[in-house]
């Protein structure tokens, strides 16, 4: 039998949470198995902090000497703007 419903029209009223119909993805599958593996390995992934820290007042480290800007500061100079991008430092937007 085919499957003609969208993420629109599935009832998720019985789920013990909220899935928005914009999150849900389509897979195509063949045959009588659905290979859930990368679709797994996608949302674990998407759920990992883009920079996870020890604590929520974490320093971090420098970028540059891998100093523990916790502990100590160092003396690394900031690294200069790219010349191509200078002039987007005057840039000032309306709101």
């Amino acid at each position: 039998a085919e499957y003609e419903d969208t993420p629109e029209d599935l009832d998720l009223s019985d789920l013990p949470f909220e899935l928005p119909a914009e999150g849900l993805e389509v897979l195509d599958y063949s045959g009588l198995e659905v290979d859930l593996g990368q679709v797994a390995v996608d949302q674990v992934v998407l759920a990992m902090p883009l920079a996870p820290l020890c604590r929520e007042n974490c320093r971090g480290l420098c970028p540059h000497c891998g100093q523990d800007l916790n502990v100590a500061g160092c003396n690394c100079v900031e690294e200069t703007v790219d010349p191509r991008f200078a002039v987007l430092k005057n840039l000032k937007l309306s709101r």
